[in-house]
């Protein structure tokens, strides 16, 4: 387990999947830059890198939704001013490897885009219309490329 402390939200991320092998030290880096630019001054963020079925259990579970999906996050606590913030964030590993393929970048940065996605849901980020969807993937992009993640954007895009 990769732990980061003294950072401006302490980031615990646990790998539990043998699918894709990932940088923890830069998922933890973009992941403090993502809540910085927001204006988070201190929480604690727990990720969990996991598989298809972990993900899936998951989402039936705490969503009652009976498929495999790429992130969910929770927000356990986040303060009026929105200063503190405190949550988990589930990623799934073996849907990065997979959309990886028919996209032009590589699964890891699909990993990391996806973990910036789930850090904006805790930031009260929504993407419920294919505007807010586009403008959220959008911002995720510029995060992940302030630390070198190339991602393609068209593929993100929906459109209106």
């Amino acid at each position: 387990m990769e732990k980061n402390r003294g950072n401006i939200v302490e980031i615990s991320i646990a790998n539990r999947q043998k699918v894709l092998e990932f940088n923890a030290q830069g998922l933890t880096a973009v992941l403090q830059n993502t809540f910085c630019t927001n204006r988070i001054q201190k929480g604690e963020l727990s990720v969990a890198v996991v598989n298809d079925d972990e993900i899936k259990e998951v989402n039936t579970r705490f969503l009652e939704r009976k498929n495999s999906t790429d992130v969910i996050a929770f927000t356990y606590d986040k303060d009026a001013r929105r200063m503190s913030i405190d949550g988990e964030i589930v990623i799934n590993a073996q849907e990065a490897a997979r959309n990886s393929e028919t996209l032009y970048h590589n699964a890891e940065a699909e990993l990391f885009l996806y973990a910036v996605h789930g850090a904006l849901h805790l930031l009260g980020w929504d993407d419920d219309t294919a505007k807010a969807r586009d403008e959220m993937n959008l911002y995720a992009v510029k995060i992940l490329a302030e630390h070198g993640v190339e991602i393609d954007d068209t593929a993100l895009l929906l459109g209106e």
